[in-house]
């Protein structure tokens, strides 16, 4: 075995222990595999197994698109911020973004703080990379790609 194929098998086999589906190949395609079998040099060969690929998901283009999928998820119209830890209800659709209840910023220091509540959007290109929303239901918030 060389340092790649053993590279390749511990990665394979950590992703397994981590309960990610591994897949094998049969007739040049691949399929899950229930029960992998981990004497890949006297078996089918550590070639022959892959970690499953995660699906791929792209921004929405349109309102359209966005107002289709939210139909799709449930509760309807909440969705999750990884960064902040906290869901969100989407008060508007608009073109481009979605838009977030208002939030209590403050304007001063001090004891006497003054507070004003700020409008927060949040376009779609910017929803999965940068504030890595999720629907409720924990889908990524955009369009699955094939």
């Amino acid at each position: 075995m060389t340092r790649e194929e053993a590279r390749k098998a511990a990665e394979v086999m950590l992703a397994y222990a981590n309960g990610e589906e591994i897949e094998t190949i049969c007739f040049e395609d691949y399929i899950p595999c229930e029960n992998p079998s981990f004497n890949w040099i006297d078996d089918k060969g550590i070639e022959n197994y892959r970690i499953k690929p995660k699906p791929k998901y792209r921004p929405f283009k349109t309102q359209e698109e966005c107002w289709n999928e939210m139909l799709k998820h449930s509760p309807f119209g909440w969705i999750y911020s990884k960064n902040r830890s906290c869901y969100y209800c989407i008060i508007s659709v608009e073109e481009d973004r979605i838009e977030l209840p208002p939030r209590e910023q403050s304007r001063s220091e001090g004891p006497l703080k003054e507070f004003y509540l700020k409008n927060y959007h949040c376009f779609f290109e910017e929803a999965l990379e940068l504030f890595k929303l999720t629907f409720a239901d924990g889908t990524p918030f955009g369009i699955k790609e094939e």
